[in-house]
């Protein structure tokens, strides 16, 4: 069987973090216990989650022509992720964001930056190389009628669209008829359209709908709403990322021809062995890793 080729259309961030005790008040100045710089982006790190099991991923996104956008290129392609479909704006900084944590909380601003140049016309421009791939993968950083857009084509070109609303939104009713498999947290599938349970979405969607739900595991349809507990893969030490390796890991699986229930099992051992390590993409696991386990 051939190797699925595998896209993502989504974010590419650098994430400042502020660490102190407390959050300061406003007008107040304090002195701030750590600080550290990140490679992010809900598009970027699912990703690198996939390219670390194995699969050959193209990203289709937009940085801005500064240097943290050089070095967020420089490091997908150290993670052996095909980025030579992205685009470059000079009249945007890339994306970005400003994560605030203190003892208790974190706080966070998003700047969408080049994000928000993923556009109709930077999708028509790649669409060539976009329809070479088997696989779509989408979430929800990059403008909301680019992906409505994306989707759309995809579906009528009868590609393969995983697809995982969040930041979530309201869309459009037909969006989710026209994706084959849907993965929401326990926050996004009460926005879904219709929401009256959680059981009742999980069944009426049949099994392209998969509830990840935190420490409580995971939970889907396969002729009756299944629960998968949570992976316990050693101390819990960063969920940072643990839902774009879910993601990602996912999607490498459906890509190998795995059916639903390996696949849910896979991708639920691979974001448990993330929650273990530091980082967002730095604490993913390679594929070698997660054999051990």
């Amino acid at each position: 069987m051939d190797k699925k080729r595998i896209a993502v259309i989504g974010s590419i961030n650098t994430d400042f973090s502020f660490m102190g005790k407390r959050m300061p008040q406003p007008g107040e100045t304090i002195i701030g216990s750590g600080f550290k710089t990140n490679f992010g982006g809900k598009g970027a790190n699912v990703c690198v989650a996939m390219s670390r099991l194995g699969a050959d991923v193209t990203l289709f996104g937009v940085v801005g022509n500064d240097l943290y956008s050089v070095e967020n290129i420089k490091n997908l392609r150290r993670e052996k992720v095909n980025a030579d479909s992205v685009g470059v704006c000079n009249d945007l900084p890339g994306g970005t964001a400003g994560i605030f944590v203190d003892d208790n909380t974190n706080s966070i601003f998003v700047i969408p930056g080049a994000n928000g140049a993923v556009t109709r016309e930077y999708l028509e421009k790649n669409k060539k190389e976009l329809l070479k791939n088997d696989i779509f993968c989408m979430q929800l950083e990059v403008p909301i009628e680019t992906i409505e857009y994306a989707i759309d084509i995809l579906n009528r070109e009868n590609k393969v669209v995983v697809f995982n609303p969040s930041p979530i939104h309201k869309l459009s009713n037909d969006i989710y008829d026209k994706c084959n498999y849907i993965i929401v947290n326990e926050v996004e599938i009460k926005e879904l359209p219709g929401y009256k349970s959680n059981e009742q979405m999980l069944t009426q969607y049949g099994g392209r709908l998969v509830l990840t739900h935190g420490a409580d595991g995971v939970y889907y349809y396969n002729n009756a709403v299944k629960h998968i507990p949570a992976y316990d893969a050693g101390k819990v030490v960063d969920t940072t990322g643990a839902g774009d390796t879910f993601l990602g890991a996912f999607t490498v699986a459906i890509s190998d021809g795995k059916n639903i229930d390996d696949a849910i099992v896979f991708a639920n051992k691979c974001a448990g062995i993330k929650t273990t390590k530091l980082g967002a993409q730095s604490g993913m696991p390679s594929i070698t890793e997660v054999n051990k386990f």
